[in-house]
């Protein structure tokens, strides 16, 4: 039995480590997990712990509007299925294991980031990186090897983790890491990146000085001069939020207001994100407002989704369905916030903005992400209390 324990043990650690590294090897990490955890593990917790504290039951909700609807969407249930399968996984795994698995992934963030500089670095030396600057190039993903939005997550979520493996031991790993990982987001114009670094940042200095009145002006008075100065200069980040106006999330923001104006069904939704999808193709077409006419063509061909998981949610199965996806964010950051749990108050503060622009359950490494981070933070906390 300590062997299987040990495979098992492996398995999460595989599935936190390849999170951002590989699709394919975090499948069969996940599977493997699922058939040891089925089959050689004994049932510890019940499910009525996980129902407020995971997407269990907006999954239900999914499939009930989809039969209502007599439109089953198989493909999207089985992207969904990590939202079942790792929480019930995570219950069976102890904590300090939960902690090492941690470990893992700080490791693969790391690793990431320099096969994004080494990605930079190629682009400046060896392309056109001199004429066109990055924050404006068309490739900056393919540069990346990794979307931008997502680098720029995991980047700020690496200052988390790193806070909550080292804060009591080798604090100078964390001060290194929240350099590395803040000039990356800077480099690469990441906005809701470096929102959730600022924030975490803040709120971590200000639970180490322990609310020292002389400590948080010293603080505040550095956030000042540091924001006087980003406004003043020309920057390449400043230049990203002036962009803001000609985001594409605009765009698809309106279309999705629209679209809720007008269902008949405020409360259920659409019922299915088939009909999400068409109706913003159809917004696309025959209602939106484009000055560059290519760019219509493009959002046409490219079938933009909402850019936000509570607009998509509330598209999809109304006001019911975005309370039932808001419902274990909420719980278990008051939980946490209750319990004096920083760390894991952050990691739900930062998927929950990261979900403001862009939809996360729409890809694998998005529900993965989800599912990890709410089962982490309900698995502590059960312990813990």
């Amino acid at each position: 039995m300590k062997h299987i324990d040990k495979i098992t043990n492996y398995c999460y650690y595989g599935l936190l480590f390849f999170l951002p590294i590989s699709t394919f090897l975090d499948n069969v990490a996940l599977l493997s997990l699922t058939f040891l955890t089925l089959f050689f593990k004994k049932r510890k917790h019940t499910l009525k712990q996980l129902l407020f504290s995971s997407l269990w039951l907006l999954f239900a909700y999914i499939i009930l509007l989809n039969i209502l609807d007599s439109n089953l969407e198989t493909k999207v249930y089985i992207k969904l299925l990590p939202l079942l399968i790792i929480p019930f996984i995570f219950s069976y795994i102890k904590k300090e294991t939960l902690e090492k698995g941690l470990l893992f992934l700080f490791i693969a963030i790391i690793i990431k980031q320099f096969v994004a500089i080494a990605g930079i670095l190629e682009y400046y030396f060896f392309t056109e990186g001199k004429t066109v600057a990055l924050r404006s190039y068309a490739g900056i993903n393919e540069i990346l090897h990794f979307e931008r939005p997502y680098l720029g997550f995991f980047s700020a979520l690496n200052i988390i983790v790193s806070y909550y493996l080292f804060k009591n031991r080798k604090i100078w790993i964390f001060l290194i890491t929240s350099v590395f990982s803040f000039s990356i987001i800077v480099l690469i114009s990441a906005r809701l990146g470096l929102i959730v670094a600022i924030l975490s940042l803040l709120l971590i200095v200000i639970s180490r000085i322990k609310i020292n009145f002389k400590y948080l002006m010293l603080v505040i008075g550095t956030l000042t001069t540091l924001g006087i100065i980003f406004l003043m200069s020309n920057n390449p980040l400043k230049n990203r939020f002036q962009q803001i106006k000609y985001d594409t999330r605009l765009v698809v923001w309106n279309g999705a207001y629209n679209i809720f104006t007008e269902t008949s069904q405020p409360f259920f939704g659409l019922k299915s994100q088939s009909k999400v999808s068409e109706k913003l193709i159809d917004y696309y077409k025959n209602d939106a407002y484009f000055e560059y006419q290519p760019d219509k063509t493009r959002f046409v061909n490219k079938g933009y989704n909402t850019h936000n998981q509570y607009l998509n949610e509330i598209l999809r199965g109304g006001i019911f369905g975005l309370l039932l996806f808001m419902m274990p964010l909420c719980y278990l950051i008051f939980q946490n916030i209750k319990m004096k749990k920083l760390e894991f108050t952050l990691l739900l503060i930062s998927v929950s903005l990261f979900f403001m622009v862009e939809n996360l359950l729409a890809r694998q490494i998005g529900v993965y992400t989800t599912a990890i981070i709410l089962s982490l933070t309900q698995k502590t906390l059960n312990e813990k209390s």
